[in-house]
């Protein structure tokens, strides 16, 4: 007999939510290779408050771990950077250090994390996610599961290979499976009308306007992040907010947010159109 959620009892109309942890969350990222491990432990505590009541998705970013390698080969630019096939391994392999450290943080906590290569269920196009295997993940899911992926390396029908984000991942599945919301884990409290780092006066955008606000570079910390950072992410948003999924910002390193994020208070940044 499979082992899943029905067997236990549970619907599949509990609601699902994917959760983005960024890697600013969950990494020291002006270091190399340095994890944040109690914000990721306390995440974990988190998440298994409202698991299995909720289906969950996780993704994550790159932060110190595959960032850096990208950029050092200009990854981002596919085989025009040349790089040498030495390259994309370590952005792999960096990624897959990462994912195993928040996969073995979930474990600890009783939660059936289960990890997936990125580049085994998703393809590119000029640099763009073009399809992810949504029912692969469905089925996961199925299983009474917590998929736990993450933004890296694809291949590209036209670059030969790309960076897809974590955050264009997130959308994607929201979308295919019909996410009731997205709470990007992030290590600020939100979007802010200046950097929060640098302004100490800065204020946070309790409800940002995802098309009708123009968006300034110095609205969130910056950093070296091959895949757009928070432009990126408020872009790749907006298929989703049209599609009545809920999207927020929320800050993983003040304990207590996610789980308010997840009761559905108003933390954070709320998104909308």
């Amino acid at each position: 007999m499979r082992w899943n959620q029905r067997k236990e009892g549970l619907s599949d109309s509990r609601p699902l939510v994917i959760i983005k942890l960024g890697g600013s969350a969950i990494t020291i990222k002006d270091s190399y290779f340095a994890l944040r491990k109690e914000v990721i432990s306390g995440i974990s505590d988190e998440i298994r408050d409202f698991f299995p009541e909720r289906r969950m998705i996780i993704v994550h970013g790159g932060g110190s771990f595959g960032h850096p390698v990208a950029a050092l080969y200009s990854l981002q630019n596919g085989k025009d950077s040349n790089a040498p096939s030495m390259a994309l391994s370590d952005v792999e392999d960096a990624m897959m250090r990462l994912n195993r450290s928040i996969i073995e943080a979930l474990r600890a906590v009783k939660l059936p994390a289960f990890p997936v290569q990125t580049a085994a269920v998703s393809r590119a196009k000029e640099g763009r996610l073009e399809a992810v295997n949504s029912a692969f993940f469905s089925e996961l899911l199925s299983w009474g599961l917590l998929p736990v992926c993450y933004g890296s390396l694809v291949f590209d029908n036209t670059m030969g290979y790309s960076i897809v984000s974590g955050d264009n991942i997130s959308v994607a599945l929201a979308l295919k499976l019909k996410a009731s919301s997205i709470i990007f884990v992030s290590d600020v409290d939100g979007i802010y009308d200046s950097d929060p780092k640098v302004h100490p006066g800065a204020k946070l955008i309790r409800v940002y306007h995802a098309l009708g606000s123009s968006l300034k570079e110095d609205r969130v910390p910056s950093g070296k992040d091959v895949t757009g950072g928070i432009a990126n992410k408020i872009r790749s948003v907006v298929p989703a907010l049209s599609a009545g999924i809920e999207v927020r910002i929320v800050n993983g390193l003040k304990r207590g947010q996610l789980s308010s994020a997840l009761k559905g208070e108003d933390v954070g940044t709320k998104v909308v159109i």
